[in-house]
């Protein structure tokens, strides 16, 4: 009775390191695991971040102001309008009118020597 009682104390505590290898094993198993969800969400978190930013810069090319290259009119919501008009129905912007110094070169230039 005595070898049986040492033998299954042997198999009990032989178990019971079976048993805690198997816990190290699945605590270690669990750490790469939460490690590996960790990763995927940041991750995630990139690649959604990434796809925001591509958005919002497909959203700006999309708002490119469309100008007629011969009347030089700018179209506004199906309609074509002078800059003037579009900068005031867009923007709220009132426009004024002057000349630019190379302009008034030119002009002044032509009025002082007429071309021959």
């Amino acid at each position: 009775m005595d070898a049986i009682r040492a033998l299954l104390n042997r198999m009990k505590a032989e178990e019971e390191r079976l048993l805690v290898i198997r816990e190290q094993r699945m605590d270690l198993q669990a750490r790469l695991n939460f490690a590996a969800l960790a990763g995927l969400v940041i991750l995630s978190i990139l690649f959604a971040g990434a796809i925001f930013y591509l958005y919002r810069r497909m959203t700006r090319l999309q708002e490119m102001v469309t100008v007629c290259a011969w009347s030089r009119t700018v179209e506004h919501k199906g309609e074509w309008l002078s800059f003037e008009e579009y900068m005031l129905r867009r923007f709220g912007i009132d426009t004024t009118h002057s000349i630019s110094p190379e302009e008034a070169e030119k002009v002044m230039a032509f009025t002082v020597t007429p071309p021959q």
